[in-house]
């Protein structure tokens, strides 16, 4: 822990989760941050232990995903029981999904819905200066307080964002670059993500980054952000020497122009990389790619709409692929697929065997990927699936214990057997292609 002696007046703290590892915050975390005008410092909820919160004014806190839920909340009355005049702010797509729920159970003072950029920076402003804060867009607050959900980011705002700034929260930074430090060429799902869109080009079912949805969730359709932004990006990480890897789970490259692919691959970038595609490259973007860096993760899906249906991708095609992937001894390939899907659809179950006979790949299952209910036409979820996200965000269902102890088991691999680190992740893999396919 970093032990500091002032706080500021405002400051960010990231509930704890279930998830994988502590240093997983919200990719636009930094970028928010970045647009306040007062100095903000980035803690974990146990720091707040060494700091005086009585001097604290404002409290911003994430909650993106409804594994946040549970510690959201306890976070929130730890800093209310502390200092009940310091004000909350939350946001993220569980708190914009929840925003009436949580007003009215939670001691949390306002939600911003939707993109938060623009709408929570004007927040801080005003309630820094004991202004009025009616014109401050996408707001929900306590006693029915309601502003007009009206920004919603666009491309020029997009570029203008800074998501790598991570010196506002000194032990994330720690956390992450020690990961960086000792990982052994299979890059752990952390900090940083390459950002080249918001909302989801693919309408993936059970998503709500999917475009159906958006409209309804973000009023806005994909934003996407210029090939030589995430040129100037992929450079800028590079050239940082505690950066290791880098992680693009959102993937661009089969959605920008021919031009824009060459461009952003004319050099090599002193990255490793984890990449997902959305459907299967051409054969000279896969190699013109792979060249760009020094190794990393690939995953394909079983399907089109990223291990979201039953709709098959062609599986001679992903066999091409996989099989070149896997000449570039660099790189591990990951094939996305969806378990329940082996015991209702015959066709997906005979497709999946027969690409892993042709390539012997390495299987990962993606069925707790997914699974959002949509919200209604007001962007607002119900209570039930509330109590649902809460319950799970309680750890009631142990539904992330086994991929938790696996991920933390896998940093101390690479730490102090990093020789055996690849080989592990392979053979628990196989065992689960096996277990899934065979069993």
């Amino acid at each position: 822990m970093i032990h500091y002696r002032n706080a500021p007046a405002v400051i960010y703290v990231h509930p704890k989760t279930p998830m994988l590892f502590r240093c997983i915050i919200p990719v636009s975390v930094p970028a928010i941050i970045d647009r306040i005008s007062y100095p903000v410092t980035g803690y974990y909820p146990d720091e707040l232990q060494s700091i005086d919160l009585n001097k604290v004014k404002i409290v911003i806190m994430d909650i993106h995903w409804y594994l946040s839920l549970n510690g959201a909340l306890e976070l929130a009355q730890y800093i209310k029981e502390k200092n009940s005049q310091i004000i909350i702010i939350a946001g993220g797509l569980t708190a914009s999904l929840f925003a009436g729920i949580l007003v009215k159970q939670t001691p949390i003072d306002y939600i911003v819905r939707g993109d938060g950029e623009v709408p929570t920076a004007q927040l801080v402003d005003a309630l820094m200066n004991n202004k009025s804060i009616d014109t401050v867009p996408n707001l929900v607050g306590k006693h029915e307080f309601i502003t007009p959900w009206s920004f919603a980011l666009s491309q020029e705002e997009m570029n203008l964002n800074n998501y790598y700034d991570i010196d506002f929260f000194p032990s994330f930074k720690l956390d992450t670059y020690k990961i960086h430090r000792y990982n052994s060429g299979w890059p752990v799902s952390i900090f940083p993500y390459l950002m080249s869109f918001r909302g989801c080009p693919v309408d993936c079912q059970n998503c709500l980054g999917g475009l159906s949805e958006q409209q309804t969730q973000f009023k806005r359709g994909p934003v996407f952000r210029t090939a030589e932004n995430v040129k100037k990006d992929l450079q800028f990480l590079s050239n940082n020497e505690n950066i290791t890897f880098a992680n693009s789970h959102i993937d661009y490259i089969t959605f920008y122009e021919d031009k824009d692919v060459l461009s952003l691959f004319s050099k090599r970038y002193k990255l490793k990389i984890q990449h997902d595609f959305m459907k299967v490259p051409p054969r000279s973007v896969l190699e013109l790619f792979l060249n760009s860096f020094s190794g990393g993760t690939i995953c394909f899906s079983m399907d089109k709409y990223h291990a979201t249906s039953e709709i098959i991708e062609d599986p001679e095609k992903l066999i091409e692929a996989i099989n070149f992937v896997k000449s570039k001894k660099e790189y591990h390939l990951l094939l996305y697929y969806v378990k329940r899907y082996l015991k209702t659809n015959k066709e997906y179950r005979a497709a999946l065997k027969y690409i892993v006979k042709k390539t012997n790949c390495c299987l990962y299952s993606a069925d707790f990927f997914w699974g959002d209910a949509p919200p209604n036409q007001n962007g607002d979820g119900d209570t039930l699936e509330y109590k649902r996200c809460m319950a799970i965000s309680q750890g009631k269902e142990n539904k992330f214990r086994v991929s938790n102890i696996l991920a933390r088991g896998g940093l101390l691999i690479d730490r102090f057997v990093p020789y055996m680190s690849v080989p592990m992740r392979q053979l628990i893999y196989r065992c689960q292609n096996n277990l899934s396919l065979y069993l």
